[in-house]
């Protein structure tokens, strides 16, 4: 089998996994989905290179792409009670990410908290970021178990699947 038929099947395979995805979604009531990061990286496609795929995963040293560390500094002490609470689970990841936020935070250096695939930063991640664009009456869904420590920190209802 081709690389190019490869792709096309990857392709036809994800492009179902949507369909399926979002019908799951609208007969469950999901009306936003959100990635917590608007990052201008994510929506970067690959593309054909010699003869293989590239995609570049990072920012250049020179974008200025990146909305997270606004969008945090103006939710700063409610991204710092999402990151205190973080620290204090049993799951050695979700430490892991909470004290890279929390440090991140508290730190005096403006990009401090750029996201993950920010030039030369291991960011701080969009977990906290997609809770923190929660309203108040919205339910967070989710299949990621650092939501159970970051919505109630925050005042959100959060629902596992």
């Amino acid at each position: 089998m081709s690389s190019e038929t490869n792709l096309r099947l990857v392709e036809m395979r994800a492009k179902n996994y949507q369909r399926i995805r979002a019908r799951v979604e609208f007969m469950a009531g999901v009306e936003t989905l959100r990635d917590g990061t608007e990052c201008g990286v994510a929506k970067r496609k690959p593309y054909r290179r010699k003869n293989n795929w590239k995609y570049d995963e990072q920012c250049k040293k020179t974008d200025a792409i990146c909305i997270q560390p606004d969008f945090l500094a103006q939710r700063h002490d409610r991204a710092l009670a999402a990151a205190v609470a973080l620290e204090a689970s049993d799951r050695p990841d979700d430490r892991e990410m909470g004290e890279r936020a929390r440090k991140a935070l508290e730190s005096s250096e403006p990009n401090a908290t750029k996201g993950k695939a920010c030039h030369a930063a291991k960011g701080i991640g969009g977990d906290i970021c997609i809770a923190l664009e929660c309203g108040d009456d919205e339910v967070l869904v989710t299949t990621d178990k650092s939501f159970e420590l970051i919505c109630p920190a925050l005042g959100l209802e959060v629902e596992r699947m």
